[in-house]
């Protein structure tokens, strides 16, 4: 009910307040923190194509809170659910119909460029979808041809949230979620193929280390 009475701006502003307070309410009712790596890689003023594992909806909300403002790419059936999609309208997303590939890469790729030449970030979960079992070798290109097209770098971000927010459970689970920031990725003179292969080396081998270690 805010959102429609304030400036662009300030409605994105609005988002990462709301977002910061659902993280530290989840701290003290569900016990789960965060640890980030790798926030020095964030520069400030500088828009990015952020390309994040889609493992729940945790990263949806954390996101919009570290790099505001964000616009979101996601499945147009989204913004038709009741007061839920109505209050995602207000955040800008590009809302695309997966069903139709080139369509939809088309559209993310020209409503992409508007967001970032308008100072906003753009985000990109390469599954399409929650999957914490789809492998990066399997993740979509469309944040890979969006830095081709505007030569906006990509910021890989990797993290663990289905081990305490399980997508398909109303449960969540105490513990810690990892959270990694890679360096940028630039695309001058780079193919989408070696743009791709770059930022899902950079994430296959940090999402190993988090399997692994726990922690990278």
């Amino acid at each position: 009910m805010v959102c429609p009475l304030l400036p662009e701006k300030r409605r994105f502003s609005f988002v990462a307040l709301v977002t910061r307070f659902i993280g530290w309410w989840l701290k003290i009712t569900c016990k789960i923190n965060v640890n980030i790596k790798g926030v020095k890689n964030i520069i400030a003023d500088q828009n990015y194509i952020v390309m994040c594992n889609h493992q729940s909806a945790w990263e949806t909300f954390f996101l919009q809170a570290l790099f505001s403002p964000l616009s979101t790419v996601l499945e147009e059936e989204l913004m038709r659910i009741p007061f839920f999609g109505w209050g995602l309208r207000f955040s800008k997303p590009i809302a695309i119909d997966r069903s139709q590939k080139f369509k939809s890469l088309k559209k993310l790729i020209s409503k992409g460029k508007d967001r970032l030449e308008e100072g906003v970030s753009v985000l990109i979960f390469p599954e399409g979808t929650f999957s914490p079992e789809v492998v990066p070798e399997e993740y979509l290109k469309g944040a890979a041809a969006l830095a081709s097209s505007t030569s906006y770098p990509i910021l890989p971000v990797v993290h663990n949230s289905a081990e305490h927010w399980p997508p398909d459970k109303l449960l969540k689970i105490p513990g810690t979620i990892q959270v990694v920031i890679g360096p940028a990725i630039h695309a001058e003179n780079r193919s989408v193929d070696e743009i791709q292969q770059k930022a899902v080396s950079w994430i296959k081998e940090a999402v190993k280390k988090i399997d692994e270690h726990g922690i990278v």
